[in-house]
């Protein structure tokens, strides 16, 4: 699932959840939207470096930190 899939999967219910009451469970939803667009934050900030300056080596690294 890409990153912003997974941000969108996770935004709808948050709102669906908090719309019921169901506070916590939004809060959790939340919390998880937000670490995701963190990381699709520093992708960005990651691309926009190699794009000036490619390092293959550090974005290899920083991507497999990603993936497992």
């Amino acid at each position: 699932m890409g990153l912003l899939h997974r941000a969108s999967a996770l935004a709808s219910p948050a709102v669906t959840l908090l719309e019921a009451g169901n506070v916590v469970s939004a809060i959790l939803l939340t919390r998880a939207l937000m670490e995701t667009v963190a990381v699709l934050a520093d992708l960005h900030t990651k691309l926009i470096a190699f794009e000036k300056t490619p390092d293959v080596e550090a974005m290899d690294s920083f991507l497999m930190k990603g993936v497992f």
